[in-house]
């Protein structure tokens, strides 16, 4: 009987460990420099495809700048599978900063 019940307390150990272990990660904050926007068209079908990928908190795009910044949470999406979303609407994605978001 005892037995049970450590066996028992030691997989509600386990599962609690991995569930802490794989829950969410903070949000970053992407600044993706991109060639080829010319106009507030480019930049709405930029923010649109990155916005439609899970994980995605926020995104603007800015064609006079030649740059997007996305918010997003790395356990749900990755920084290539943004890059390869915007290069795949025929941008070129020059370089990409990645840094913590700060809350408050």
């Amino acid at each position: 009987m005892i037995e049970h019940r450590v066996v028992r307390l030691c997989f509600v150990l386990i599962l609690a460990t991995v569930a802490l272990a794989c829950g969410p990660q903070p949000p970053v904050r992407t600044v993706v420099a991109i060639d080829g926007m010319h106009c507030d068209g480019c930049e709405e079908a930029i923010t649109q495809a990155v916005a439609a990928l899970p994980g995605v908190v926020e995104v603007t795009a800015d064609h006079e700048r030649g740059e997007a910044i996305v918010v997003y949470r790395p356990n749900e999406v990755s920084e290539e599978e943004i890059t390869s979303t915007i290069e795949d609407l025929a941008y070129t994605v020059a370089g990409t900063k990645t840094e913590a978001v700060v809350a408050g």
